[in-house]
């Protein structure tokens, strides 16, 4: 059996994270059991699962996933942070676009226009870039077995 380093609970062989306070469990904190070069069985799941959450983020929530590993409750919530975010900046920034583009209609200058159309432009072009940045980062992250917050929206938690 090996032990947490951090809450000192015991952990099943193999076990990546703590199960009692979630923490990662290094090798050689868990000993070197025979098949510590092979993944534990639930790992592969947990792994696939912690990606899914930033795909589809509401499977690890139907399945359940989420109770029965720390990094996949962790990243379950970070991908559903990073959707409803989402949605939400993309509302907002639609309704930036939508009345800046009636300020230009109603300037009525073809100038006004194309501008308020490069302007709305950026702003959806560098919206998309900083939303797909942090999806790949989660999905890095996830890959890597890391439980790193993502940048700004990282410290929110709805999942515990």
């Amino acid at each position: 059996m090996a032990f947490c380093g951090n809450c000192g609970k015991q952990a099943g062989e193999g076990t990546r994270f703590c199960p009692s306070c979630g923490k990662p469990m290094d090798q050689a904190e868990q000993g070197n059991s025979p098949g510590a070069s092979c993944p534990p069985a639930g790992e592969d799941n947990a792994k696939a699962m912690s990606i899914l959450a930033y795909i589809i983020f509401f499977v690890p929530l139907l399945a359940g996933a989420y109770k029965t590993s720390a990094a996949v409750r962790f990243h379950t919530n970070q991908g559903t942070i990073l959707f409803f975010a989402n949605v939400l900046l993309a509302i907002v920034i639609g309704i930036i676009s939508a009345i800046l583009t009636g300020v230009a209609v109603a300037a009525g200058g073809y100038g006004a226009i194309m501008t308020i159309t490069a302007i709305v432009g950026v702003l959806w072009a560098v919206y998309g870039l900083g939303v797909m940045a942090l999806y790949i980062l989660g999905i890095v992250h996830a890959v890597k077995g890391e439980l790193k917050p993502l940048p700004i929206i990282g410290g929110i938690s709805i999942i515990k």
